[in-house]
C-alpha cells in the first residue's frame, strides 16, 4: 500500500475494495456503518422504496460501471452480472488508475469521481440486508467525517452548511427582449447561456469553498436545484476563514455577475453520530437558510453598496456577449477545462487560450478559476469523441511549460463518466491533471439540412424558435401549426419525501438520503438529456428535480407521455413519488420572459389537481396541465391513445372521404367542453343538437346502436358516451378529450 492510501481519507474513499485497517474505527462508528462482516451486494432501487416499509418495491441495478444507458438508470427484477465480476472490472480499472496519476496531485479529485463512476450501482454492507444505499454513498459519507478528523485533529465535532443560489429565476430571464429583426436569436442565446451558467455555478462554489478551506471533494455532500450541501468540520479558525470566502463570494457575484444573483448559506452545528442525525440536522439548516432569506448581504452592507456604484454599463456589456457566447457553445459542450493559479501565471497563456483556442467562462475568475469549453464541432454528428481528445491534448502538449506553472488543472467531462478513457489520453502528457465528470442539461436541436428551412438557418447551428416550432416526431419541418411548446416540471412534495419518505427517524440515514438526491439529479440531470434530444426539445434548464423543456407543440405533447413512463420505470412504479407538468402553447415569437411565467403558471396548475376540496390520498398533484385543462397522467396517457387513432380518420382539410369524421364536427364537441363545463343543463341541450349533426353524417342513433361500427363511428360512440354520463366523474373524464381534440385538428390543419 502506497503512502496515498495509507491517508484515511483514500482509505474511506476504498473501503472495501482496496484499503483496510483500523484507523477508520472512530469514522466508522460516528457514520453509524458496521465495521466487519461487510460484502458487496446488489443495490436496490432507493426511489423505489419511498414510502416506508409497506410500499418497498425490491427492484436491483447491474452491477457495472454507471453511465446513462437504459440499464444502468432503471432497476431491474432479476438483474444479470455478478457482483464479484463487477469487483474484479472495478478493481483492475483502479488498478490502471494508480498507474496513471497515483502520483499527481489530482489524484484525490479524480479517485473521488471513480468511486462515483464505479460505485453507483452496487451496495457494500452486511450479507442478507436489502442495502438501498450505494457503495459510493456509504464511502463518500465516510471519506467526508474522516476528512473532518484529519482537519479538525480527531475532534468530532461538525458543520452542515446549506447554500442557496438566490435570484436564479430573475438572472435568467431579467432584461432578454425580443423586440427588433436579429434579437430573438440573441435572445435565445442569452438564455442558455445564462441557464448553463446557473447550471455550473453550483458546483464551481461548492468546490472552491471545500479547497480554500483545506478539504475534499467528499466534503459535498450534495450540488442540484440551486442548492448545495457541505460536512465540514467545526472549529473557529475555519469558520473564520469561511465567513471571509462567503463575502468573497457574493461581492464576486455582485461584481462579474450582476446584482441578481447572490448566495445565501446557514450552518448548524452537529456532534455524537453523524449518520442517524444527519436527517434532523438538515431540517434544522433548511429552515435556517430560509430565516437568510431577508437578510443576504446583512454582514457587509456598506461594502455591498460600494460595489454597487462600481457597476458601468461597460461591465453589463461585456457579461452579455460573454452569456451570448456561452449560449452557443454550451450545447457543443463536451468537457470543460479548468484552470487555477497566480495571476501572473495565468495572464499570457489565458490570453492564448482565449483568444487562438477555447472560449472561455471569465465571469467566476473572481474565484481565482477560469473555466473554457472543449467543444465538438456540431453537436450530435458522431463526431469522433477520441479525435476531440487528441485535439485537445495536441494543445496542452504544445503549452506544456505554462500549464506547468499552474497551481491546478482538471478536465471534466460532460455526461461521460468513463474516466478512464479520459485519463488514458492525457496522463502521458506528464501534466498533474485532476479527472472527473458531471451530468448536464445542455441538448438544444440543430440544423442538419439547412435547405428545409428559410435563411438565417445554417447548418451547425442551435435551431432557431420558428424553425423548432414546425418539427414532427421524425425532426421534419411539416407541422402546418407552427406553435412552440413550453414544459415546465418537478417532482411532487420532494421536501416531504426527503424528510419522511425513507421511514422511520433511525433509516433516514446520511448515505440514503444523498443516494436519494443523487439519483434525481443522475434521472434529471443525466437521463432527462437524452430523452429530450430524442423529443428535438431545447433544454433550458434540467436537474436536481426540475426542468424547462420548449420544443414544438407535437414534440412536447410526445415528450410529456414519454417522460412520465421513463419516469415510473426510474421510480419502479412507485405511487409515493411523482412529477407535475404544464404545457403551455404559443407563437414562436412570444416574449421569452412572458413565456417563462406562463410556464411557470401551467405548472402550478397541475401542482394544484385537483382542487382542495376534491383531494384523496391517493389522487394528489401528479397531473399535467394542458390546453387550460388538468388531468392525472393515467387520464393523459389514455388521451394519447385515443388522439393516434382519431388522427388516422381525419382528413387534412375540411374534405371527408367516406364515413371519416370531418374536422367541423370535432370543433363541435371542443364547444361542447368549452362551454359547458360544470353546466350539466347547458351540456345536455348542446349534445341533443349534436345528435342530429351525427345523423346527417351517417351515425344516427339507430346506427350507433350498431354492434359493428367503423373506426371513426367507435370513436364517436365513445366521444358521446363520455359527453352524456350522468356521473359527476363521466363528466369530468369528457373534459379530457380537449387534449386529443386539440391535438387532431392541430396536426390536421391545412397550410
Amino acid at each position: 500500500m502506497t503512502e496515498k492510501q495509507n491517508d484515511n481519507y483514500i482509505r474511506a474513499l476504498l473501503d472495501g475494495l482496496d484499503a483496510k485497517g483500523d484507523s477508520l474505527s472512530e469514522a466508522t462508528a460516528l457514520c453509524g456503518f458496521s465495521a466487519s462482516d461487510n460484502e458487496f451486494q446488489y443495490l436496490h432501487s432507493i426511489v423505489g422504496r419511498v414510502g416506508g416499509e409497506g410500499n418497498r418495491i425490491n427492484r436491483t441495478f447491474l452491477p457495472q460501471l454507471l453511465s446513462l444507458d437504459p440499464q444502468d438508470i432503471f432497476a431491474q427484477a432479476e438483474p444479470q452480472g455478478t457482483t464479484e465480476s463487477w469487483k474484479e472490472d472495478a478493481a483492475g480499472a483502479l488498478n490502471a488508475l494508480n498507474a496513471s496519476i497515483q502520483d499527481s496531485s489530482g489524484y484525490r479529485y479524480s479517485l473521488y469521481h471513480f468511486l462515483h463512476a464505479y460505485g453507483a450501482r452496487v451496495a457494500y454492507g452486511k450479507r442478507g440486508q436489502a442495502l438501498d444505499a450505494s457503495w459510493f454513498d456509504r464511502n463518500r459519507v465516510l471519506a467526508a467525517v474522516a476528512s473532518c478528523l484529519n482537519r479538525n485533529e480527531g475532534k468530532a465535532a461538525f458543520l452542515i452548511l446549506k447554500g442557496a443560489i438566490s435570484g436564479i429565476q430573475k438572472y435568467i430571464y431579467h432584461n432578454i427582449k425580443a423586440e427588433q429583426i436579429g434579437d430573438a436569436v440573441k435572445a435565445s442565446k442569452k438564455l442558455r447561456g445564462r441557464s448553463f451558467l446557473v447550471a455550473f455555478i453550483n458546483q464551481v462554489i461548492a468546490e472552491s469553498i471545500v479547497e480554500e478551506l483545506g478539504l475534499e471533494q467528499a466534503n459535498i455532500l450534495f450540488v442540484g436545484g440551486g442548492h448545495f450541501t457541505l460536512l465540514l468540520p467545526n472549529n473557529g479558525e475555519l469558520t473564520e476563514k469561511l465567513n471571509a470566502l462567503l463575502k468573497k463570494i457574493n461581492l464576486g457575484l455582485l461584481d462579474e455577475v450582476g446584482p441578481q444573483l447572490s448566495l445565501l448559506t446557514a450552518c448548524v452545528k452537529c456532534e455524537g453520530n453523524i449518520g442517524q442525525n444527519f436527517s434532523e440536522n438538515y431540517k434544522k439548516v433548511h429552515r435556517k437558510l430560509e430565516d437568510t432569506k431577508q437578510r443576504r448581504y446583512h454582514t457587509y452592507l456598506t461594502e455591498v453598496f460600494e460595489h454597487f456604484e462600481k457597476l458601468e454599463d461597460v461591465q453589463n456589456t461585456r457579461q452579455e456577449n460573454e452569456e451570448i457566447r456561452l449560449g452557443q457553445l454550451a450545447p457543443y459542450a463536451r468537457y470543460i477545462l479548468e484552470v487555477g493559479g497566480r495571476k501572473e501565471a495565468l495572464t499570457g497563456l489565458m490570453y492564448k487560450v482565449r483568444e487562438d483556442y477555447y472560449p472561455a467562462i471569465t465571469c467566476l475568475s473572481f474565484l481565482g478559476k477560469h473555466f473554457y469549453i472543449i467543444k465538438e464541432k456540431q453537436q450530435n454528428n458522431n463526431e469522433d469523441e477520441q479525435e476531440l481528445r487528441k485535439e485537445l491534448y495536441d494543445f496542452l502538449g504544445a503549452n506544456k511549460a505554462d500549464f506547468q506553472q499552474l497551481e491546478h488543472l482538471k478536465i471534466i467531462a460532460l455526461n461521460n463518466p468513463d474516466l478512464l478513457e479520459t485519463v488514458d489520453t492525457f496522463s502521458s502528457l506528464g501534466l498533474d491533471i485532476a479527472y472527473g465528470f458531471r451530468f448536464v442539461g445542455n441538448y438544444a436541436p440543430i440544423y442538419i439540412d439547412d435547405s428545409k428551412f428559410t435563411p438565417p438557418a445554417k447548418n451547425g447551428n442551435v435551431m432557431l424558435f420558428e424553425d423548432l416550432a414546425k418539427l414532427d416526431v421524425d425532426k421534419e419541418p411539416t407541422l402546418t401549426h407552427d406553435q412552440l411548446g413550453v414544459m415546465r416540471l418537478d417532482v411532487d412534495d420532494l421536501g416531504v419525501i426527503f424528510a419522511h419518505g425513507l421511514g422511520k427517524k433511525e433509516e433516514n440515514t446520511m448515505e440514503r438520503l444523498l443516494s436519494l438526491s443523487r439519483e434525481f439529479q443522475l434521472f434529471f440531470g443525466g437521463y432527462f438529456n437524452k430523452l429530450a434530444e430524442a423529443h428535438h426539445l431545447y433544454v433550458t434548464y434540467s436537474g436536481g428535480d426540475d426542468a424547462f423543456v420548449i420544443g414544438s407543440w407535437l414534440n412536447t405533447i410526445h415528450f410529456a407521455d414519454t417522460l412520465n413512463k421513463e419516469f415510473q420505470r426510474f421510480t419502479c412504479g412507485n405511487r409515493q413519488v411523482s412529477f407535475s407538468a404544464g404545457i403551455f402553447i404559443c407563437n414562436p415569437h412570444y416574449p421569452i420572459p412572458r413565456l417563462a411565467k406562463d410556464g411557470e403558471r401551467v405548472e402550478k396548475a397541475a401542482k394544484h389537481y385537483p382542487a382542495e376540496e376534491e383531494k384523496k390520498e391517493d389522487k394528489k398533484k401528479n397531473a399535467l396541465h394542458l390546453f387550460q385543462h388538468t388531468l392525472p397522467w393515467a387520464d393523459f396517457k389514455e388521451m394519447i391513445v385515443f388522439e393516434e387513432k382519431l388522427s388516422k380518420v381525419l382528413p387534412k382539410g375540411e374534405s371527408a372521404e367516406g364515413r371519416k369524421i370531418r374536422r367541423s364536427m370535432l370543433r363541435r364537441f371542443l364547444r361542447i367542453i368549452q362551454s359547458s363545463r360544470g353546466q350539466t343543463f347547458e351540456r345536455y341541450r348542446v349534445i341533443a343538437s349534436l345528435h342530429g349533426l351525427l345523423a346527417r353524417h351517417g351515425y344516427g342513433q339507430g346506427e350507433m346502436q350498431k354492434a359493428v361500427l367503423d373506426e371513426a363511428g367507435e370513436l364517436i360512440k365513445e366521444l358521446l358516451q363520455k359527453a352524456s354520463s350522468e356521473q359527476e366523474e363521466g363528466q369530468k373524464e369528457f373534459d379530457h378529450y380537449t387534449i386529443p381534440l386539440h391535438m387532431a385538428l392541430y396536426k390536421t390543419k391545412s397550410k
